[in-house]
């Protein structure tokens, strides 16, 4: 007969005598208390699918204890209330220094466990340890290469909790389980933003949440991993027709804050009665509610803690709950997220660095030591030749320089090029929303088809006409702009030390510009901050009826993708000038560069005197510009 894995216990004594048992034997079942809770050890029975002996749960930098304002330090002989010597045998081996304030945490932490009964987790009491969650850092109780991270930089933060002592006893004891190998299921339950599952686990989206059958995905077998993502709050989280509820069954402590939702005073549910699931029934050992302030801290709930998602989920069979204490705008990108997740370590850090750009964190707490992964079949690996996501500047930066060109002036109500630069607009705004994002292969692909066609549109407008507004850009833009910062010196083609600028708008209708100024050869190129540098070289003397050869030579612009190239004279020189190809289509090589040479040939009539030639590059909606001057002379000078 296989032993049970945890002992329930009614008398504190009793628990006490057990955890001490448990701390020398480690063969022996974990203890939880149960005094006045039997809920407790129902929830222990029910988790018996999903957990087998023979976890040892990591061990965090720095313990913080938080008590009772008439408690004590951990360390002190009576401890801090009835807390610490109650469950000190198990908790005393989860960190290798205690504390009893946040204050008292040392900055070189690199994980952090906190442990306190419900009514002391309070923000105000943790907020030293609140700080936004790094772009991309490492941390994790499981070593560096954890995903954590939601503790601030190079930390991970964990929270052990419970609406009461036997609650908390219960959260403690799931830690020193592990997850049975055959347990491998991973579900995503979201309303909003579904992306497929493509081998990553089930994912069930709107039409199944609003199926007569959900409550048999969400309770009826063992999960490892199940996230739910809707809208909510304190006492709920949608799932379409269905509900997270979480109104407590049992008879648990209440507070501390009084305010109860419309079933505390006796009226209906606002959802069906019978589709409410209480998130201790969904048999999962790690659980995500990714919905906003489904986890509050005592000191900023709305309701009082007897309808608690949170606290709910933690008396459930859940050794691992991931939870959200404020208000935030997870969509498709964090469900993403959650489906690609492999690696040791909690769900709370890469979520919050899927958040960062639009939420200050961190969002999302990690409660109870992450689950580790499975290695079952639920465990595919990422499948070969994935198409890298698009990065979203891929598409805000050719928008910005479409709504430049619209909005600001520049280009009159006339012009060719409006009726598309505005479909083109309207088309990729839309797109930008998080929602969308990553983007599929197939925005992608759209958005390599429009920007090459639109380059190709205006590389042909400003080879029929030169003086086309959109060649005009840079005078039109410096007077609407001042310099910012300190010209940098750099080379002409001349020789000559020139100056390059940042000319800034002042009205965020104006882009930022770069001009390259010589003091003998004048503008020499032009850009838009961003885009490509074009440079071109030719001789500086050329005799009437002579030809030569020029060079254009393309620089930071971006890798591998194509770029329209023309070249033209002022119109007073047209008669006298000519150049081989007038346009041409390059692609630049993986470092963003490239050089391209035209023939120039000068009429045998031309008028002996300085001229000069210009090119243009158009690439991802930018032009960019250069100018060179030449001198002609007579033949056989």
């Amino acid at each position: 007969m296989t032993a049970p894995l945890f002992h329930a216990c009614a008398d504190p004594q009793e628990y006490r005598d057990r955890a001490r048992d448990r701390a020398e034997r480690p063969e022996a079942p974990v203890p939880l208390l149960t005094t006045g809770r039997p809920d407790l050890a129902a929830a222990a029975a029910n988790a018996a699918p999903l957990y087998a002996a023979g976890r040892t749960p990591p061990c965090s930098d720095t313990g913080l204890l938080l008590a009772p304002p008439t408690g004590s330090a951990p360390g002190a002989a009576d401890g801090p209330g009835a807390l610490w010597p109650l469950l000190s045998p198990l908790l005393r081996p989860l960190a290798r220094h205690w504390v009893h304030t946040a204050e008292e945490v040392p900055p070189s932490a690199g994980s952090v466990l906190v442990v306190a009964a419900y009514p002391q987790l309070r923000h105000e009491a943790l907020r030293p340890l609140l700080r936004p969650a790094p772009a991309d850092g490492p941390g994790g109780p499981d070593g560096p290469d954890g995903e954590d991270g939601e503790g601030g930089p190079d930390r991970s933060l964990t929270l052990l909790t419970g609406r009461d002592l036997p609650s908390l006893s219960w959260m403690l004891a799931k830690q020193y389980v592990g997850v049975r190998p055959e347990v491998v299921g991973r579900a995503l339950f979201s309303e909003t933003g579904t992306p497929p599952a493509a081998g990553r686990g089930e994912v069930f989206g709107e039409a199944e949440l609003r199926a007569d059958d959900l409550r048999g995905a969400l309770t009826g077998r063992p999960w490892r991993r199940v996230m739910v993502q809707g809208h909510g709050s304190d006492d709920h989280v949608n799932l379409g027709t269905w509900t997270l509820c979480g109104r407590a069954a049992a008879d648990v402590p209440s507070g501390p804050v009084r305010t109860l939702p419309r079933c505390g005073h006796g009226h209906a549910c606002f959802k069906p009665e019978d589709r409410l699931i209480g998130p201790a029934d969904v048999l999962t050992a790690e659980l995500v509610l990714s919905s906003c302030a489904n986890g509050p801290f005592a000191d900023t709930a709305a309701y009082d803690s007897r309808y608690q998602v949170m606290l709910a989920a933690l008396d459930g069979p859940a050794q691992s709950v991931v939870a959200a204490p404020g208000v935030h705008d997870s969509d498709r990108p964090e469900n993403l997220v959650y489906l690609a997740h492999r690696r040791p370590g909690g769900l709370a850090g890469p979520l919050n660095r899927s958040l960062a750009d639009v939420t200050p964190g961190p969002v999302y707490l990690q409660y109870g030591f992450p689950t580790a992964p499975g290695g079952g079949a639920g465990e595919q690996p990422e499948p070969p030749g994935r198409t890298p996501a698009l990065p979203t500047e891929r598409l805000a930066v050719p928008v910005d320089r479409a709504v430049a060109y619209l909005s600001g002036g520049l280009l009159p109500a006339r012009h060719p090029l409006r009726p598309r630069l505005e479909r083109f607009a309207a088309k990729y705004l839309a797109l930008l929303a998080r929602a969308g994002r990553p983007y599929p292969p197939a925005v992608g692909e759209g958005l390599r088809s429009d920007l090459q066609s639109l380059d190709h549109a205006i590389a042909e407008q400003l080879r029929r006409d030169p003086q086309d507004p959109l060649a005009q850009y840079p005078e039109y833009w410096a007077r609407r702009s001042r310099i910012a910062g300190e010209p940098e010196a750099v080379t002409c083609v001349c020789g000559l030390e020139a100056a390059r600028t940042v000319l800034t708008g002042l009205s965020r209708l104006v882009p930022d510009t770069e001009p390259v100024l010589c003091p003998r050869c004048g503008d020499v190129a032009v850009r838009q901050s961003g885009a490509l540098w074009v440079r071109t070289d030719g001789p500086q003397t050329l005799e009437a009826g002579a030809e030569a050869v020029l060079t254009v030579a393309l620089s930071a612009g971006r890798p591998g993708a194509p770029v329209q190239l023309g070249v033209y004279f002022p119109p007073f020189l047209r008669s006298a000038c000519a150049v081989e190809p007038p346009g041409a289509r390059v692609r630049l090589s993986p470092a963003g560069d490239h050089t391209a040479e035209f023939t120039l040939r000068v009429a045998p009539d031309a008028l002996p005197q300085l001229h000069y030639y210009r090119v243009f590059a158009v690439q991802d909606l930018a032009v960019s510009g250069a100018r060179r001057q030449f001198a002609v002379v007579p033949a056989g000078t």
